[in-house]
């Protein structure tokens, strides 16, 4: 009988010894398999920009620099992101763009309008099947417009010109229901407008944080397809 027994009880341990991996991996939780990053949405934001800036101004009589500041500056964006990753992974490259809207007063009747696109290309990462993070470096182009009203000691003033700028912004986006996300984002703003009237030049420099709320549509949440 003891003969009979140490033969069996190595095959009953190996039996064990399988069977193991299988209930612990049953066991594992499901939140924490990898998600796959999937992200063809189009967004529309409200952002709160930086208001500080430094100037230069150079006219055929007066030439001079120093730095002020806007009382209030928001943008609205309408765009669009798309990942290029491939089936199956949690990272991958988003690319993106948008048309943007910004707008700066400048005290009771002054404003700095700037119109005109963003594109961007970064990293997103899949944190859960309702949780995705992006990192998007981003560049802007786009038509400066200038405008002071008229008051008791000087004359309404316009001048056009363009902007050009650099960004680097972290964007968390919530899924709340099936094809309908939440956006909120913060970044780092670099912008530098050229406007002209009257032969007089100005350059305008920004920079600063900035913050925003979006609104988000997945048109399609299928994963890649693979080849």
């Amino acid at each position: 009988m003891s003969e009979r027994n140490e033969k069996n009880r190595p095959h009953r341990y190996s039996v064990a010894g399988c069977l193991l991996p299988i209930v612990v991996l049953g066991c594992v939780p499901h939140t924490l398999v990898a998600a796959e990053l999937v992200v063809r949405d189009l967004d529309i934001s409200l952002s709160v920009l930086p208001t500080a800036f430094s100037y230069t101004l150079t006219s055929p009589t007066v030439t001079g620099s120093g730095n002020d500041s806007f009382t209030s500056g928001t943008e609205l964006a309408f765009g669009g992101r798309y990942a290029l990753g491939r089936p199956g992974d949690a990272l991958g490259l988003v690319i993106g763009g948008a048309v943007i809207s910004d707008t700066w007063t400048y005290g009771s009747n002054g404003q700095l309008f700037a119109n005109g696109l963003r594109v961007s290309a970064g990293l997103g990462w899949a944190l859960s099947d309702n949780w995705t993070l992006l990192v998007e470096p981003g560049y802007r182009y786009g038509i400066s417009t200038f405008n002071s009203a008229a008051s008791a000691t000087a004359t309404d003033y316009t001048a056009t010109g363009t902007y050009s700028g650099y960004e680097a912004r972290v964007a968390a986006l919530w899924q709340i229901s099936k094809g309908l996300l939440v956006e909120g984002h913060s970044g780092w703003l670099s912008l530098q407008h050229a406007i002209t009237s009257d032969s007089i030049d100005q350059t305008i420099d920004q920079s600063g944080m900035y913050v925003g709320i979006g609104v988000v549509w997945r048109w399609s949440t299928a994963p890649p397809l693979i080849e």
